[in-house]
């Protein structure tokens, strides 16, 4: 173990911050083995991961590519219009990639977000989200480097919508479709010290947004707005709830259209979140407080989101009894929770994608696990596997 290298990346770390790669220093230094990094890196190992592991479970029609952009993936639904068409119901999930490193120049939203000196400028856009932390530094230095990267991810944001748009409108989704849009996480951007995400979970992480357009809504419908934070496990139940399906008793979470008709939050109303790489993360919200607790070092913040939005002020001192009782709260949570349910299945996958896979966090000790299958219907599925 190399205690005077552990101790100089700890010291060189801005509030004792380690990015990916400082943990990885930091691993080598302690002397602690790791399995190589990996990433599907190409399409044919993108789909050979997904097809091997049987990520179309469930679907009838399912395309499975490493980095297409959303218009590729729009085509490849048109393609679909006539199924879609003949099917008295249909389930349509899709995941759209584009909002990730590299953020690229998406005409014509860039130039409504970036300074004119920038337009055209396509340097940044082609850096991967490891080479642009190593221009931290520089980045901090000048504050329209910032506003130009946040201005590619506004403009990434934009494209997506656009073609969400298109997709609705090429698929004639009426009045009688459930459409739900949302996001696993944000981004950050130099809030608390780093770029991407994968490394916090600050607000700029986790509050994402969540539209939910039920069924037989007028062609004019009420847009009603909540700015009461819910969880997206609530998604399941709430499509569950519009098909008039009772949730089975594993799925967790509450029917969100049920949800937006109370007046006002209820008492017990707690909001969790959980980090895992090397180290874990969890974070509990409740009444517009939010404790965060690190359970490698034992960190633990506590911010008033209501009035500080950013994150800047930790009250852990200043307010121990709200702290004491959210941290005692998510303790309860962490230790009486039980696993998601899931039945094992055991895949013949070639060693290669095992170690992949294991280094990924997606399979433990060589056992497999799969999701339980839907109900039978016209079931569509477009994804990416394994994007950053």
């Amino acid at each position: 173990m190399n205690l005077p290298a552990i101790r100089e990346l700890v010291d060189k770390s801005p509030e004792g911050y380690l990015g990916p790669e400082e943990v990885g220093r930091l691993l080598d230094a302690a002397g602690i083995p790791r399995v190589p990094e990996a990433m599907a890196k190409t399409k044919v190992d993108a789909v050979l991961m997904a097809e091997e592991l049987g990520f179309g479970q469930g679907f009838d029609y399912y395309y499975c590519e490493g980095f297409d952009e959303a218009v590729a993936l729009n085509n490849v639904v048109f393609s679909w219009k006539d199924k879609i068409g003949n099917s008295e119901k249909f389930f349509l999930w899709m995941h759209y990639i584009d909002p990730h490193d590299e953020y690229k120049v998406r005409s014509p939203w860039t130039n409504d977000y970036a300074a004119e000196s920038w337009i055209g400028n396509t340097h940044l856009s082609k850096k991967t989200m490891k080479e642009l932390r190593t221009l931290i530094p520089l980045i901090k230095q000048k504050n329209n480097v910032l506003e130009y990267l946040i201005a590619l991810y506004d403009s990434e944001i934009n494209y997506v919508d656009y073609h969400i748009g298109n997709l609705m409108y090429r698929l004639g989704l009426d009045k009688n479709a459930l459409i739900i849009i949302t996001s696993d996480h944000g981004e950050e951007f130099l809030g608390h010290g780093s770029l991407g995400h994968g490394n916090s979970l600050y607000q700029e992480l986790i509050n994402v947004p969540l539209i939910i357009k039920p069924p037989f809504a007028s062609h004019e419908p009420t847009i009603r707005v909540n700015h009461k934070p819910v969880s997206i496990i609530g998604i399941i139940p709430t499509i569950l709830g519009v098909l008039g399906i009772t949730p089975p008793q594993e799925i967790k979470g509450e029917n969100l259209l049920e949800k937006m008709k109370e007046r006002r939050a209820q008492r017990h109303d707690y909001l969790f979140s959980e980090l895992t790489q090397w180290y874990i993360i969890n974070t509990i919200i409740k009444s517009g407080w939010k404790y965060i607790y690190n359970t490698c070092t034992q960190q633990e913040e506590l911010y008033d989101i209501t009035k500080d939005h950013d994150e800047l002020r930790n009250l852990i001192h200043q307010e121990a009894l709200i702290a004491n009782e959210l941290k005692n709260a998510l303790f309860n949570w962490a230790s009486t929770s039980p696993k998601a349910p899931a039945t094992k299945k055991k895949i013949d996958s070639s060693k290669e994608i095992e170690e992949k896979l294991n280094a990924l966090g997606y399979i433990a000790n060589g056992e497999h696990e799969k999701l339980k299958q839907p109900s039978e219907s016209c079931n569509l599925g477009i994804c990416h596997s394994f994007a950053n």
